[in-house]
C-alpha cells in the first residue's frame, strides 16, 4: 500500500467517495515512481475552481482520476449516460469523462507553465473515470466505455472458482490494472520515470494546488456540489447551515479574471442577467431571487428542485416515455414563457436545449402528481426592448453578439440558433427566440436534437428552407410539421409570431383528439382536396401544385399566410 509522502490525501465528506480511494491506495506499491494526490483542487486561466478527485503517477503515465458511485444499473452512449438507481427511478448524467477532459486540459496547461517542467515535455495527462460502486451493473456500449474505469477484482485462490458473472456485458477493466497498464482500456501510455515524477510533484506544489475547499461561500449559503459550467461562469449547490433550504448559485469568476476588461464583462453579464428578467413573473422563466457576492465574484441565486435536469439531457430518455400530447405541452411552456417575456419587451436571444431546466417527473410521488415544467433560464444574453444590447460598442467594449455566443455556447448548442445570430451585428430578439422555439420543439418531439453540428444545421435550412420534423418522426399532425418549418425559417421576416405558433399548436391539440373522419371517395375532377400541398408564398398569395394539371391561387392575408407557413389543407 503507497503511504505518504507519496500519497497526499485531502479530506473528503462522501462516505463512498473515501472508500474509492482506499481501495485504489491499498493496490499501489509504496515507490517511486508511483504518487497519488486525492481531493486537491486548483484554479484554471479562466478563473475556474476545479476539484479534482485523484491524481496519480505510475510508470505508464500521469492520469486525472474523476470517481463515480451509481449503485444500480448504468446506460448509455458517447455523450449521455442514463443511471437507474436500485429504487427503479432513473437519472440522466452528462458522459463523466467530458468535465473530466476537460480538467485535464486546464491542469496540464497549468503545470507546464511551472519552473520545474520548463526544459521538459508537457506532461501528458490521461483522464479516466472510475465506476466505484461494487453494485454497479454496468451496461455501457462501445464509445460509452472508453476510458471508464471498474473495480479490480480479487485475486481468485488457487483452484479457486471465478465468480459468476453479474451480466452478459462485459466487466468494465479494473482502475488499478488501467493506471499500471494502459493498453488493458485500449490507451497509450507514456514512460515516466523517477527524476520525472520528482518534476511533476514540484510542478504541482509550485501550481499552487491544494486541499478541495468544501467550506467555499457566497454570502450565507455554503457551495457545494458543481451543477454545471461555462466561459466565466459556475452553477454549484447551495445550501445554509441548520436550513434545509437549497439554491442553485451560479457564480460569475470575475474576481479571478486576468484582465480589468475580463472582471468588468463579467460582472455585467451577471448584472444583466438580474436585471432582464426583473418584472418577469412566470412559471417557465428562471427568476433570479437574488444578486449576491461569492469569494470569486458576483452571484446570482435560483430555486433548486431535487429532480430537475437540463433538457438537453433528460430529452434522450424522457422524450421516448411521453405522449405526443404531452410533448405538445411541453412545446406550449416554452412558447408562453417566451410569449410573456416578448409582451414585457423582453428577449432570450441565446435560447437552446441546454437553457431549459426540467422539473418535475410527470407522475405522483408520495400520492401527489407531478407535472412536469420547462424552465427557462440562462438570461446572461437576453435584451429589452430599447435597452443596451449585447452589441459591439466603443464605449462598453463589449464584443458582439456572434464573438459572444461562438465563446460561450459549444457545437451542439449553436444548432439551436437562427442562422443570423452569427452574422448580423445587431439581430431581432424576438425572431432569435421563434427560431430557437422552433428547434427545441423539434427536440422535444422528435425526441432528436435538429442536427449534430451547424454545418449539418445549415444545409437543412437551405435544402428545406426550414427544419422539417417529419425527416425525423412520421405521422404527426400538420400542424406541428408547419409550426417547426415556419417557426426555423432562415429569413427572419417569415417566421411567424409566438401567438401563431401556439395556435398551430391548438390545431395539433384538435386533430389528436377530433373523432375519425368518415372515408370519402376521391373525387377525381379535384385531386387537390384534402391533400397537403406544398406552397409557394408571394406577398399576401400562396399558388399550390396539386398536379401536373392544376395549381390553386390562395389570396389571405399575411398573418395568416405567416401562421400557415409553407403547408397548407386545401378544401375547394
Amino acid at each position: 500500500m503507497i503511504e505518504p509522502p507519496l500519497w497526499s490525501e485531502g479530506a473528503s465528506p462522501f462516505p463512498h467517495e473515501r472508500e474509492a480511494l482506499a481501495f485504489l491506495r491499498e493496490r499501489l506499491p509504496n515507490n517511486e515512481p508511483y504518487r497519488a494526490w486525492t481531493n486537491v483542487e486548483f484554479i484554471a486561466d479562466d478563473g475556474s475552481v476545479n476539484e479534482i478527485d485523484a491524481l496519480v503517477v505510475t510508470p505508464r503515465g500521469f492520469f486525472l482520476i474523476e470517481i463515480k458511485s451509481h449503485p444500480g444499473i448504468m446506460f448509455g452512449d458517447g455523450q449521455n449516460w442514463r443511471w437507474r438507481r436500485p429504487n427503479g427511478s432513473e437519472k440522466p448524467l452528462p458522459h463523466p469523462l467530458i468535465l473530466a477532459n476537460t480538467k485535464a486540459k486546464r491542469l496540464r496547461s497549468l503545470l507546464a507553465r511551472q519552473s520545474a517542467l520548463r526544459n521538459e515535455r508537457d506532461p501528458f495527462i490521461t483522464a479516466l473515470v472510475f465506476l466505484s460502486s461494487a453494485d454497479l451493473d454496468c451496461r455501457l456500449h462501445d464509445i460509452a466505455r472508453t476510458s471508464v474505469c471498474g473495480r479490480d477484482p480479487d485475486p481468485v485462490p488457487i483452484g479457486g472458482t471465478p465468480p459468476e458473472p453479474r451480466t452478459a456485458f462485459a466487466p468494465l477493466p479494473g482502475i488499478v490494472a488501467t493506471i499500471k497498464d494502459p493498453s488493458k482500456a485500449n490507451l497509450r501510455g507514456t514512460s515516466i520515470n523517477r527524476p520525472m515524477s520528482a518534476k511533476i510533484a514540484e510542478a504541482i506544489d509550485q501550481a499552487g494546488l491544494k486541499p478541495s475547499n468544501r467550506g467555499r461561500r457566497a454570502g450565507d449559503w455554503e457551495l457545494g456540489e458543481l451543477l454545471d459550467e461555462g466561459p466565466g461562469w459556475q452553477d454549484f449547490v447551495g445550501s445554509r447551515p441548520r436550513m434545509s433550504a437549497k439554491r442553485r448559485v451560479r457564480v460569475y469568476l470575475a474576481g479571478l479574471a486576468t484582465t480589468a476588461e475580463e472582471d468588468e464583462r463579467l460582472r455585467r453579464e451577471a448584472e444583466r442577467e438580474f436585471k432582464v428578467v426583473e418584472g418577469l413573473r412566470h412559471d417557465g422563466v428562471s427568476q433570479p431571487l437574488d444578486l449576491i457576492q461569492a469569494e470569486r465574484g458576483p452571484a446570482l441565486l435560483f430555486d433548486l428542485t431535487d429532480d430537475e435536469d437540463r433538457l438537453d439531457l433528460w430529452a434522450p430518455a424522457g422524450i421516448p416515455a411521453l405522449g405526443l400530447d404531452a410533448r405538445i405541452e411541453l412545446v406550449r411552456q416554452v412558447g408562453e414563457a417566451l410569449a410573456h417575456a416578448h409582451n414585457r419587451r423582453v428577449s432570450h436571444r441565446a435560447l437552446t436545449a441546454r437553457s431549459v431546466l426540467v422539473r418535475g417527473t410527470g407522475g405522483e410521488t408520495n400520492g401527489r402528481a407531478e407535472p412536469l415544467q420547462l424552465v427557462v433560464g440562462h438570461w446572461q444574453a437576453g435584451a429589452r426592448e430599447l435597452a443596451t444590447r449585447l452589441t459591439t460598442h466603443s464605449s462598453t467594449g463589449e464584443s458582439s453578439l456572434a464573438d459572444q455566443l461562438l465563446e460561450r455556447l459549444d457545437a451542439d448548442e449553436q444548432v439551436y440558433l437562427a442562422p443570423e445570430a452569427f452574422i448580423v451585428d445587431d439581430p431581432d430578439g424576438v425572431a432569435l427566440d421563434v427560431f430557437s422555439l422552433g428547434a427545441i420543439a423539434y427536440l422535444v418531439l422528435s425526441g432528436q436534437p435538429p442536427a449534430s453540428d451547424l454545418v449539418e444545421r445549415e444545409r437543412l435550412l437551405t435544402e428545406h428552407h426550414g427544419l422539417q420534423l417529419s425527416a425525423a418522426v412520421d405521422g404527426l399532425p400538420d400542424d406541428l410539421e408547419t409550426f417547426v418549418a415556419a417557426a426555423t425559417d432562415p429569413v427572419p421576416a417569415n417566421r411567424p409570431t409566438i401567438r401563431e405558433l401556439l395556435d398551430l399548436l391548438d390545431g395539433a391539440l384538435d386533430a389528436l383528439t377530433a373523432p375519425p373522419e368518415a372515408e370519402v371517395e376521391p373525387d377525381c375532377t379535384r385531386p387537390w382536396v384534402g391533400r397537403v400541398l406544398p406552397l409557394v408564398a408571394t406577398d399576401s398569395c400562396v399558388t399550390a401544385r396539386a398536379g401536373p394539371a392544376y395549381r390553386i391561387r390562395v389570396c389571405t392575408s399575411s398573418s395568416t399566410m405567416r401562421s400557415q407557413g409553407r403547408m397548407a389543407r386545401v378544401f375547394v
